[in-house]
């Protein structure tokens, strides 16, 4: 018998569930299409299944946690064309490399999938971004820090310096795929930046981005370490370089922050922790065999302590290198014609960044110089545009089967900017960092939290790193350029506004109207006799 209490007895559902039903199928057709692409290659297909379901999740996740992914993978990963241990040798996770930081053809064997898998998580996070803003979804926006309008102008000085020069290169004759090669990577450090806007809430996500940048040198390091010991050549010699010559930057910027944080008193900063981190990074820079990594970290410590304010830590470096600099000048003269010593090693590395005659790269790299310098006079207010090569008016020994692109990219990537865009285009194109430099200082003098200070000071060290890197190593082409210069500027702009170091002004605020305002208080003021 039915119960007449438990109400009427539901029909049963029949039919198929359509939710099941679609679910299958959809399953069905990305196995059919990952099979199609990836030529049945099993491993390549999980991969390509296993991407789109991230991709769903973040669709629900906070943005933050995605950007912060993308941050590690890109850090972390090796690229395809930066010359990881010299090509002898990859990590198991090198897939994720090729398809995030090469193009996707590589990993689909697709010939038209010439663009990146960043191409495609930028794009679709940003998309992810807009939709949330457009239905007025809080998971990303509460609690959320504006971006200064100095910033704002400012990378959109830099974007639209970049796109006329690219036209304008292109205009002339110049090569397309080489003139992408030329600014893409400062073209994705404005993108980035505005979707880490989207995804960064101000000081209260400083810790996730210190963890990033440290826990991706101290992998990097150890990667550095175990290659040096186990990875050769051949015929049995080392590698010059365990991992490439970006991770100078990744391990300078890394214990700069440490040091800085200790300067700046950050809670924790003198955690047993810290110097363990400290220790494997600097293991990380002898095994990588970089000079460059040194000229970085000695002038970030030069930029960062003629910034900041006197500590009992500064007082102290400064009067131990006092102290110290009568002994150092008396090693470096005994040990600069010394080449061959084990213990004036650090010498020789120092001579040959300073002394041409003694290293047949850095000679190599003068005379690159003063090509780039005779080019710029033929030059002087507007560059050729990008796409071009320079001229080369003094020969040098060809490096064309080594690295083809050294006419499109030089070794000083920085100089080289001056006969593709001229001195106009140079400032137009560098005006993000010049906003990146002033707000940031503007932000460490007037706030008093020692963690924003230490990001603030943080910010300009990191330009400052980029510009050694681009000046020293091709430092323009590199995927670090993109993932520290965009957290550079995202710092620099919001720690502004919320230390108070730049006023906020609402976008339905007008200008004239808040002049008016601040004309009223000061009346307002003058009238009750507390005017000046």
């Amino acid at each position: 018998m039915t119960n007449p209490a438990a109400g009427p007895e539901r029909p049963r559902a029949r039919g198929v569930d359509r939710a099941a039903l679609a679910t299958v199928v959809g399953l069905g057709v990305v196995a059919l299409v990952a099979d199609f692409v990836t030529g049945g290659d099993i491993a390549a297909c999980l991969g390509l299944m296993l991407a789109l379901g991230a991709l769903a999740l973040v669709w629900v996740i906070p943005l933050r946690w995605s950007v912060t992914a993308l941050l590690i993978l890109g850090v972390t990963m090796e690229a395809p064309y930066e010359a990881f241990a010299v090509y002898q040798w990859t990590t198991p996770f090198c897939i994720i490399g090729k398809a995030l930081l090469g193009n996707l053809n590589l990993v689909t064997h697709v010939a038209a999938l010439k663009f990146t898998g960043f191409d495609i998580l930028l794009v679709y996070l940003l998309i992810v971004h807009w939709v949330r803003r457009a239905k007025g979804v809080e998971i990303d926006t509460r609690g959320t820090i504006p971006l200064a309008r100095p910033m704002v102008i400012g990378a959109a000085i830099s974007m639209v310096s970049m796109v006329v020069l690219w036209a304008w290169g292109l205009a002339n004759g110049g090569q397309f795929f080489e003139s992408l090669a030329q600014i893409q990577r400062l073209v994705y450090s404005v993108l980035l930046m505005i979707l880490m806007h989207g995804a960064y809430r101000g000081s209260r996500d400083l810790r996730t981005l210190g963890l990033v940048l440290v826990g991706s040198a101290m992998y990097r390091a150890l990667l550095a370490v175990y290659i040096y010991y186990t990875v050769r050549f051949p015929d049995g010699s080392r590698l010059a370089c365990s991992t490439t010559h970006a991770d100078s930057r990744l391990f300078a910027a890394a214990i700069l922050l440490l040091v800085v944080m200790m300067n700046e008193r950050v809670r924790g900063a003198f955690h047993w922790s810290r110097f363990v981190a400290a220790g494997v990074i600097l293991l990380g820079m002898v095994f990588n065999h970089r000079r460059l990594v040194w000229v970085a970290l000695v002038g970030g410590l030069i930029v960062a302590g003629s910034l900041s304010t006197w500590t009992p830590l500064k007082r102290r470096i400064v009067r131990v290198a006092l102290i110290s600099l009568p002994i150092a000048a008396l090693y470096l003269a005994a040990g600069w014609n010394s080449p061959y010593s084990t213990i004036f090693r650090p010498v020789t590395t120092i001579r040959s960044v300073l002394d041409s005659k003694s290293d047949g790269s850095t000679l190599w790299r003068d005379l690159e110089n003063m090509n780039l310098v005779l080019n710029i006079s033929a030059h002087p207010f507007w560059g050729v545009g990008f796409g071009h090569e320079y001229v080369e008016k003094i020969l040098l020994p060809d490096v064309s089967q080594a690295y083809p692109r050294f006419k499109y990219i030089p070794h000083n990537s920085l100089v080289a900017f001056f006969p593709f865009a001229g001195p106009l285009g140079f400032a137009g194109v560098f005006a993000m960092l010049l906003t990146t430099v002033f707000l940031a200082a503007r932000t460490y003098h007037w706030s008093a939290d020692p963690a924003v200070r230490t990001a603030a000071l943080m910010s300009i060290v990191l330009v400052y790193l980029h510009l050694n890197q681009s000046y020293g190593d091709i430092g323009v082409s590199e995927w670090l350029t993109t993932f520290t210069l965009a957290p550079a500027m995202l710092m620099a702009g919001k720690l502004s506004i919320e230390s108070g170091a730049w006023r906020w002004v609402p976008r339905e605020t007008s200008l004239r109207k808040l002049a008016r305002v601040r004309a009223a208080e000061a009346k307002g003021s003058s009238e009750s006799g507390w005017a000046t």
